[in-house]
């Protein structure tokens, strides 16, 4: 059987089927692109790629150095690669130019619940980014650990006013679902965590996986997903991928009832 990626970058020209990823487009710099294919739509699957969109404005470029993910490298502008393992797998492609510049791009091979090859990123219909941060008691949680929940990404801090106001809807809208393993993660960004912690303890907000590690660890993935303003909310759906990013509809539930 063949499956092909129905996810592209619409702000490029292309005919390509997947992603195509854009790298450092930096003047006298060379620019890293890749597009995915996948071929075959149960394991072992072979996914195709293609670095040929890459380019180097006034020089030629000498290397295309492949990462796939899964303990494999590789070289070369068209290469094909077989996961025989269902999972999701971070590509990372280099590329070098004669002068020893290099540029580099990386795309998410998404083979656990989709198979096709997605642009990390955060707009909607992208890959959200990877982070591990500490919970409000001291243990590592890794976004890629919630693969196959729905995940409600929250961005807030215990003194912010709208933070509060929106924090007991969503959990009102988690509750009954727990059937369906539809998750809060709160990325904190109290000075210290132990204020987030008793704010969630005092309001019996335990839905709440509150997340922070240090505050410098928190505004590191904050700046990530480029939540300035809070309260600041990502869904995700269980492949990973964005399905809402912004300010929460009213009522909240609406965001999430589609991906339940």
């Amino acid at each position: 059987m063949r499956r092909t990626s129905q996810w592209a970058v619409s702000f490029l020209c292309t005919s390509t089927l997947g992603l195509l990823a854009i790298g450092s487009m930096a003047a006298g710099q060379p620019i890293a692109a890749f597009s995915g294919e996948v071929l075959s739509g149960e394991a072992p699957f072979t996914v195709a790629f293609d670095a040929r969109a890459s380019a180097s404005p006034g020089t030629t470029l000498t290397r295309h150095l492949w990462v796939f993910g899964d303990g494999s490298t590789g070289s070369g502008k068209q290469v094909t690669h077989v996961y025989t393992v269902r999972g999701r797998y971070e590509v990372t492609l280099v590329v070098m130019n004669g002068q020893g510049a290099s540029a580099m791009q990386t795309g998410i091979v998404d083979l656990e619940y989709t198979d096709s090859v997605l642009l990390a990123g955060i707009d909607v219909g992208n890959a959200a980014p990877e982070f591990t941060l500490q919970d409000l008691h001291g243990d590592p949680v890794s976004l890629s650990d919630q693969l196959g929940r729905v995940v409600i990404l929250l961005f807030w801090a215990s003194w912010c006013g709208p933070c509060k106001e929106l924090l007991p809807e969503l959990v009102e809208a988690v509750q009954g679902h727990e059937d369906d393993e539809v998750i809060i993660l709160g990325v904190t960004i109290d000075t210290k965590s132990t204020d987030a912690l008793a704010y969630l303890s005092a309001n019996r907000m335990s839905e709440v996986i509150g997340l922070w590690g240090s505050l410098e660890d928190a505004r590191a993935v904050q700046e990530t997903f480029q939540a300035v303003a809070m309260p600041y909310v990502y869904v995700l759906d269980r492949a990973g991928i964005i399905r809402f990013a912004g300010k929460p509809p009213n009522p909240v539930g609406a965001m999430i009832e589609p991906w339940l």
